[in-house]
């Protein structure tokens, strides 16, 4: 009944199949290492975010050039407040920005950023921690043969197992917790993980030893103390803290959200700040093609578009067609800067051509901003001691880092994929 509604409110803008239902016989015989215990399998078809830290890139940059008096700020903090004037600090020094009003879209440190502007207003986060961990496991993956098994645990909790870029990702818990900073994926959870998959898959091995990356994170989900986790709202809301005091700018908080509705809930909230500030929206968004995504090929022209960069290139039709599904349109920047013979880092296929166009058009500040946020080299356990160190060496040439600075970045990129990724670089 879920899945027929699911299908019936979205018929308007429907683009894949409907969902269907399958025996117990049928979804053994497709994944034999499921349990037996089950009952049937549904199958819907639903979007996937392949790379949800280049898709905040791509959406910082095109706000950017479509509002050319914009600009973001990379690792920059809110440190104060006077009157209307805020106080950041970043990798260039301190800078002062009066304001008229402010989107407080901070997230999980929505709480955090209300005090630097000194506001004193109740906690409005209440937010619940998932964690995930990524599997080296290849036989995994070929049952799942491209599918998200989506299921439910012995203790009632939700969980999945879906192929992400060669590995196999395993989440989520959904726990109480406020210090995003301090936000790991603990041994209690791995543990609760490869027992549900044990329990899901026992026709298939599994232990610790196959992670090769942990990761967890706060939902920014409004303040409701004395409410489980699992029933704290997932919807998103805007409340706003009117002028006061010797605050003369409105601040609008965003709490809740997700992926799923990240564009709708952006679009209210520049509708309200645009009417606030008594400026027209220039640009709907709700068709607008995202990063590489302007100029993607479909299926038709996809062909024609990697024989085209290829032959303005040099580079190999192979290579591009793998860059265009990585970086969409943006490939035939990164193919010309490859060239013919790309450079691999060793053991992966990220090239350091792609190191240097990174490190040059995406506002890289710090060596773990490519390892862990520009490319999948962390998340999908190649970030080796080898490899951190070629990348420092490439980006920190394209960036003007000296010996001392490609130490220091090295050093800290290797401490946070120990301490908060369960990942130490061999």
């Amino acid at each position: 009944m879920g899945l027929a509604m699911y299908d019936f409110y979205g018929r308007r803008a429907r683009v894949m199949p409907r969902h269907r239902m399958f025996s117990r016989a049928r979804a053994l015989e497709e994944v034999p290492a499921l349990t037996p215990r089950i009952a049937a399998v549904g199958r819907y078809h639903d979007a996937t975010v392949t790379a949800p830290e280049r898709l905040v890139l791509e959406l910082v940059q095109d706000g950017t050039r479509l509002s050319p008096g914009s600009e973001a700020l990379n690792w920059t903090a809110l440190t104060g407040r006077s009157g209307a004037v805020l106080h950041l600090d970043g990798p260039d020094g301190v800078r002062e920005v009066t304001a008229r009003l402010v989107v407080n879209a901070a997230g999980p440190w929505i709480d955090s950023v209300n005090r630097a502007l000194a506001m004193p207003l109740p906690r409005q986060i209440g937010g619940t921690k998932g964690s995930h961990i990524l599997l080296d496991h290849p036989e995994l993956l070929r049952q799942l043969d491209g599918r998200m098994i989506y299921f439910e645990g012995n203790d009632g909790r939700i969980l999945l197992v879906f192929p992400y870029h060669g590995r196999a990702l395993v989440g989520s818990t959904d726990i109480p917790a406020e210090d995003p900073d301090q936000a790991v994926c603990t041994p209690e959870e791995v543990a609760y993980f490869i027992g549900a998959l044990r329990d899901l898959l026992p026709g298939l091995r599994f232990d610790e030893g196959q992670i090769v990356y942990a990761y967890a994170g706060i939902r920014p989900l409004p303040n409701s103390e004395g409410v489980a986790p699992g029933l704290i709202s997932r919807d998103h809301s805007a409340p706003v803290a009117e002028p006061e005091g010797d605050r003369p700018f409105p601040v609008i908080a965003l709490i809740g959200g997700k992926w799923t509705t990240f564009r709708a809930f952006s679009a209210e909230v520049a509708d309200s700040v645009l009417k606030r500030l008594g400026h027209p929206r220039r640009q709907g968004t709700d068709t607008l093609r995202i990063g590489g995504g302007q100029g993607m090929p479909d299926a038709a022209a996809r062909g024609d578009w990697i024989a085209e960069a290829s032959a303005a290139t040099g580079a190999d039709p192979g290579r591009v067609a793998l860059l265009l599904d990585r970086y969409g349109a943006t490939a035939r920047a990164v193919a010309a800067e490859e060239g013919a013979d790309p450079v691999l880092l060793g053991g992966t296929d990220t090239s350091e051509g792609e190191i240097r166009h990174i490190a040059r058009v995406e506002q890289v500040v710090h060596l773990e901003d490519i390892v862990l946020r520009r490319t999948t080299l962390g998340v999908t356990g190649q970030a080796s001691r080898a490899v951190i160190a070629r990348v420092a060496e490439v980006a920190g040439a394209a960036l003007g880092w000296d010996a001392a600075r490609r130490g220091e970045e090295v050093a800290a990129c290797t401490e946070t994929l120990t301490r908060r990724h369960n990942a130490p670089p061999s």
